[in-house]
């Protein structure tokens, strides 16, 4: 089996791009919808909390778009 183009690794990347965009703005609008329907106090405990547990899964995307830009080269 060939090894991938350079055309078809950035296009790899590139798609993977745009679908790791889609999940932080999934990810960003399941927790305004949430603090919507929790009503939390501000700078609450829980409400910091769940920023944390927010920021962690975004972390978590860029995470992985990092190692597949490093592993197709991509720049």
């Amino acid at each position: 089996m060939p090894k991938p183009t350079v055309e078809a690794r950035l296009a790899l990347y590139a798609g993977a791009q745009r679908k790791a965009e889609e999940i932080r703005v999934q990810v960003r609008k399941q927790h305004q919808a949430s603090l919507k329907r929790g009503k939390y106090a501000k700078h609450s405990v829980e409400l910091e909390e769940f920023q944390k547990l927010t920021d962690r899964y975004v972390g978590e995307v860029d995470k992985v778009l990092a190692s597949l830009k490093k592993a197709t080269g991509a720049k």
